[in-house]
């Protein structure tokens, strides 16, 4: 939604220690799924005709997410069409009139625009809750919520890896992945939330993940971790075939051969692309 519209164009011509932050708090809580109870206490004692659309849009927003159509209706009915917040007014009606049948569907989405259309099309649209999770964690990271975007990959972590059948353990690896190298791009170095990946996934998957994540920085740090990997029994994705590959890797260690010429090592990490 903040796509579309987004309270912090109030903040353009405020002073930094503005009232407004409270709606921004509480309006990226409640379009992320994240419970922000003092930011709805500072919204609640914020007394501004500016501000009360927008209280409006995120009790019906969090009313939505709740699949409270009764709540939902109360809210929309007083959010003014005319007001910032009123753009989304026919999504909500839309939504409350498919909980019912959909009659009025239609007509409701006939004075949205597209961009709101296709918002419609995405909140009713049934996405694997997996997926909603990693999104709130992607959105935890960006704001700086550390602890609790931690929580949330170790969740999606361990709910990939249960999923035994089809691609479950190799999704949770390229999960895992994405974890360390988002960790990277903020700054904050991936390495040092290893623990994360033991606790999820386990040690051999873990440390497989870990060499996988070091491979072009430090190849014989990534060949530490993929003998972690190899020997401990709790894997789930080493237990298939990138065990043969990972053996592969060591063995060229073990029998202390030259450094791997660039044509083979250029073989082997296309292997391993394979499974990340």
């Amino acid at each position: 939604m903040k796509y579309i519209i987004d309270p912090r164009t109030l903040l353009d011509q405020a002073p930094i220690d503005s009232p407004y932050w409270a709606l921004v708090d509480a309006f990226d809580a409640v379009t992320n799924g994240i419970e922000n109870p003092e930011a709805m206490e500072r919204l609640q004692k914020l007394q501004d005709p500016v501000v009360e659309p927008w209280k409006i849009l995120i009790g019906a927003i969090k009313a939505l997410y709740q699949e409270d159509t009764g709540s939902c209706a109360l809210a929309v009915e007083r959010l003014d069409p005319q007001s910032p917040p009123g753009v989304l007014k026919p999504l909500f009606l839309a939504w409350i009139a498919s909980a019912f049948g959909g009659e009025k569907l239609v007509t409701h989405m006939a004075s949205a625009s597209a961009s709101v259309a296709d918002l419609f099309n995405r909140i009713t649209t049934r996405i694997h809750p997996i997926a909603m999770v990693a999104e709130q964690a992607e959105e935890a990271l960006r704001q700086g919520m550390i602890d609790y975007y931690e929580g949330l990959v170790q969740r999606v972590l361990r709910e990939l890896r249960e999923q035994k059948r089809g691609d479950g353990p190799l999704l949770a690896v390229r999960y895992a992945l994405s974890f360390l190298r988002d960790l990277d791009a903020q700054g904050i170095g991936g390495q040092e939330y290893f623990s994360i990946l033991l606790k999820a996934l386990g040690k051999s998957d873990g440390f497989c993940v870990l060499g996988i994540y070091l491979w072009e920085k430090d190849e014989l740090a990534a060949e530490t971790a993929f003998r972690g990997a190899l020997e401990n029994h709790d894997g789930v994705f080493v237990n298939g075939e990138i065990r043969k590959i990972l053996t592969f890797i060591l063995a060229q260690e073990k029998q202390k051969k030259p450094k791997m010429t660039k044509k083979r090592a250029q073989g082997t990490q296309k292997q391993l692309e394979l499974f990340t």
